[in-house]
């Protein structure tokens, strides 16, 4: 009984990891589109990535951190 209990568990978790991965790997794409973006605009002189951008990233960075910390 423990080990099927065990194995049930193991499941789950790698569910749960498959999930997480899922949504990590959706959520790099998403900045990594937002950078090609913010660099593909033409150069004007001045400094390429807006404040409007970093905060996206923090954003994004955060959503990342918090659910590898929900593990």
């Amino acid at each position: 009984y423990l080990s099927m209990v065990r194995e049930h568990q193991q499941a789950a978790r790698e569910q749960n990891w498959q999930r997480d991965y899922a949504a990590t790997k959706a959520r790099i794409k998403t900045l990594m589109d937002a950078l090609a973006t913010e660099y593909l605009v033409p150069w004007r002189g001045e400094y390429p990535i807006s404040k409007e951008w970093w905060d996206k990233v923090e954003v994004a960075v955060n959503a990342i951190k918090e659910s590898g910390d929900a593990n």
